[in-house]
């Protein structure tokens, strides 16, 4: 008896081509700007030095770069549909209040 192969995991089509399209658009960002372009090789050329304070300060540059190209390029999606985190917590500390339970 052949075992069947397993099922394809779904992928989110329009997630997967937004993130593609977001990262395209931040490198197109970092390559057209000069200021960006040189911390961002800089901050490459940190990241392989052995001293880790060097290294660490490559990595915060990138991020920084990273960062600042992706808000430009329109930013990450905001979620704003659900509630904010001070509000279940308040409504978890009223919870036994309104159950008559005090």
């Amino acid at each position: 008896m052949t075992a069947t192969p397993p099922a394809p995991c779904p992928v989110d089509l329009i997630t997967a081509a937004r993130a593609r399209l977001l990262a395209w658009a931040r490198d197109t960002i970092i390559a057209d700007d000069p200021a960006l372009s040189a911390r961002h090789r800089r901050g490459l050329a940190q990241l392989d030095d052995p001293d880790p304070a060097v290294s660490k300060a490559g990595v915060d540059d990138l991020s920084a770069v990273l960062h600042e190209a992706t808000d430009r390029a329109g930013g990450q999606p905001q979620h704003l549909a659900g509630p904010s985190i001070a509000e279940p917590a308040a409504n978890d500390r009223n919870w036994d209040v309104e159950q008559g339970d005090e």
